[in-house]
């Protein structure tokens, strides 16, 4: 039985540790291609991977469990089925010899014959330990959708008059979302939306049945809904490091860049990116091994000494304490091990104490560009009532703001 005394969850890709000395490596979860976020549409299968560093075969297993729309595991038992829920006994592969820093292997698809996503919503995995469901090395969130609902999406550049100094911080991104109901669903169970922009799955920009903070909602009265956000940040692309060539970056250790540090990116668009993913090297290759790489910013005077945190796909996009930059007058650095492979990532200026919508600056050091491009997930929430009540995702689209 998967019991609620969970062991702490941490959403990590790079290192996590247990009582039993296992430690999992660059965690993935994806849709199709390493890249996408972890989106499963009918007939679509979610491919979980991962190292793992241990002096014997480990006995893991992966626990699926549905969540209510603030990712909150659901407890009862019929809308979690432990019989068609988890993968028992997981197969490993043995790393390449020269592989010092893990030694095996998972890959596996889902649904399977032992797992079945038989309602649309969201979802965590947790991959634990098989002799005890609540000993949690890893875990993560993935979305399964019916995309039966026609959702139509309209952008509109827009300029806050704000009076900043720097007139780029005003430039914003109106996203306006139109989509009818079927006549079977009800107006009164209609959540909203929940807006994700690139992999940013943990933090979604919520649209719910009200106005204001530049948010605005309309309804027909009927079945017609429109649901709009007025102020998105249309950002910089992602900063990028491609660590894959083992003759430019060569091991145990390399930096992010191959120039000795980076600067502010504020008036510089940034070249294309894998819209906030990452793509690691097969890992039967040989030089697919661990690289201790250095992440360095010499960040503008006016920030020399304010905290800094390295954020990006090697952490799921999570402002995570230990990705706090050490700063030495105004150089922050930290070294982080990534296996080889190409991975999106951002410097930001981080405040715990500010109030949750502006605890994370993504602009000052990034930049703010209409020409960025953004992916932007939208799932339409709907509290299904019908039998056991749960958050159900009744629509979704992929849009891009170009």
């Amino acid at each position: 039985m998967f019991r609620k005394s969970f062991l702490p969850i941490i959403f990590l890709c790079f290192t996590i540790l247990d009582a039993q000395h296992v430690v999992l490596k660059s965690l993935q979860a994806y849709s199709g291609a390493q890249e996408n976020l972890p989106i499963l549409v009918p007939n679509g299968k979610l491919t979980i991977e991962f190292d793992v560093q241990s002096e014997y075969q480990p006995n893991l297993s992966i626990v699926f469990r549905l969540c209510d729309k603030d990712w909150n595991v659901y407890e009862n038992p019929f809308l979690n089925n432990d019989v068609r829920n988890i993968e028992n006994n997981l197969w490993f592969d043995l790393l390449p010899s020269i592989v010092k820093e893990a030694r095996y292997h998972y890959s596996g698809s889902f649904p399977n014959k032992n797992v079945n996503f038989n309602r649309p919503g969201y979802w965590k995995y947790f991959v634990t330990s098989s002799q005890n469901y609540d000993e949690v090395y890893a875990s993560g969130r993935f979305v399964v959708v019916d995309d039966y609902l026609p959702i139509f999406t309209e952008f509109t550049k827009r300029k806050l008059n704000l009076n900043f100094d720097n007139n780029a911080f005003e430039r914003r991104l109106e996203l306006k979302i139109d989509f009818t109901l079927p006549d079977s669903l009800k107006e009164i169970f209609l959540t909203g939306i929940d807006l994700v922009e690139n992999h940013k799955l943990n933090a979604p920009i919520r649209l719910y049945k009200k106005n204001g903070d530049y948010k605005y909602y309309s309804w027909n009265g009927s079945n017609s809904f429109t649901f709009g956000v007025e102020n998105l940040f249309p950002g910089n692309n992602y900063r990028q490091t491609d660590i894959r060539d083992s003759k430019r970056h060569i091991y145990p250790e390399t930096t992010a860049q191959l120039d000795a540090f980076e600067t502010s990116n504020f008036y510089y668009l940034q070249d294309s990116d894998l819209n906030g993913g990452s793509i690691l090297m097969n890992w039967r290759d040989s030089e697919a091994r661990y690289l201790w790489v250095a992440f360095t910013l010499h960040a503008p005077d006016f920030f020399a000494n304010t905290d800094i945190y390295l954020t990006g796909a090697f952490t799921n996009w999570e402002i995570l304490p230990e990705f706090k930059m050490f700063n030495s007058n105004g150089l922050h650095s930290l070294e982080v091990s990534l296996k080889r492979g190409i991975y999106d990532y951002e410097y930001v200026i981080y405040n715990p104490e500010a109030e949750p919508q502006n605890r994370v600056d993504w602009i000052s050091l990034a930049g703010n560009e209409w020409e960025s491009e953004n992916d932007y997930y939208i799932f339409i929430l709907y509290h299904d009532n019908t039998d056991y009540p749960y958050d159900k995702v009744i629509g979704y689209k992929k849009t891009r703001n170009k």
